[in-house]
């Protein structure tokens, strides 16, 4: 609504009525996962953890749904092991959000993010649980070779009396 007001006399005039249309853009409920879709992975964030869609169906589980991750013994190894609270025979776990992320704080996001902080999953033997491959794990491909030819015996030969003053070495920059 429009008025003049006019500043002599203090009379308000009504002038007319102009109408405004205001467009929304609707929001849409289902956020699009950031991960790969190549296979099923997981993401640890500082406060949660994100999976893609073929995680999910992996592990038959969806939004709302409760996911457990314990560390199983894997080859004289504690391991991270994911599944639905389900499959473990739990109560306890997170709920999946509708943009595929569990919260997952504190002591357990601290835990598992001595793995790494991106994993691929790994069929167990249990149905339902996936055992977690982290980025930060050596594999048996990134395991170093020792070289055979080095002899420790060599290091009891070392004279450890000899002189180690350091004070003539130029330590300017």
């Amino acid at each position: 609504m429009h008025y003049e007001v006019n500043e002599h006399t203090g009379e308000v005039v009504f002038i007319g009525k102009e109408e405004v249309t205001v467009d929304t853009v609707k929001k849409s409920s289902k956020v699009a996962s950031t991960l790969d879709e190549d296979i099923p992975r997981l993401r640890l964030n500082a406060n949660n953890i994100a999976l893609n869609q073929l995680a999910c169906d992996v592990l038959q589980v969806k939004p709302g749904d409760t996911l457990h991750i314990n560390y199983p013994k894997k080859d004289d190894k504690y391991v991270p092991a994911i599944g639905a609270s389900e499959a473990f025979g739990v109560k306890a776990g997170n709920k999946i959000t509708k943009n595929l992320t569990v919260s997952f704080r504190g002591a357990s996001n601290k835990k598992l993010s001595e793995f790494g902080t991106n994993f691929e999953f790994i069929e167990s033997d249990r149905k339902g649980v996936f055992y977690l491959k982290g980025d930060s794990e050596e594999s048996a491909e990134d395991a170093i070779e020792i070289d055979d030819s080095f002899d420790l015996d060599d290091l009891n030969d070392l004279d450890l009396n000899e002189s180690t003053d350091i004070s003539t070495i130029d330590l300017t920059l």
